[in-house]
């Protein structure tokens, strides 16, 4: 992350792995990515997932004496975020497997990426955002 006239405090990228299937973690859409910080003042840096799938689902919308009505939305929707751990070191990238299960009414996923710091005693700081390529499942 870098602000005007500012020195990034840390520094992190991904790449988009797709689709993946094992008997430990079940379904589940996947990317690797890679941190490390610039200061050890505070804890380092580490990187945020926003993982996002695509599709459609329905909903009932309304009541009323003559039944329901239902709604349906399509499109991309938010499915939570994780973070990677937090690495602390000026000189080595640190590598992480991110994951999150798969969504069943799905039919596709991807990431959006954030660089974040680990700041003591205050909200974290974190970067704007990217995506990363995703892919059908």
């Amino acid at each position: 992350m870098n602000y005007a006239g500012w020195t990034p405090a840390a520094y992190s990228y991904g790449t988009w792995q797709g689709t993946r299937e094992d008997q430990g973690r079940g379904s589940r859409i996947q990317d690797w990515s890679a941190d490390k910080t610039r200061s050890t003042y505070d804890r380092g840096g580490y990187t945020r997932e926003n993982w996002y799938w695509n599709g459609s689902y329905c909903y009932v919308s309304s009541f009323s004496s003559a039944g329901a009505g239902a709604s349906c939305v399509s499109g991309w929707h938010p499915d939570g975020h994780t973070n990677s751990g937090s690495n602390n070191s000026t000189t080595t990238w640190q590598y992480w497997e991110d994951w999150i299960g798969l969504d069943p009414e799905g039919n596709s996923g991807r990431a959006k990426i954030q660089t974040c710091f680990n700041v003591k005693a205050a909200p974290d700081s974190c970067s704007s955002t990217y995506y990363l390529r995703g892919s059908e499942y």
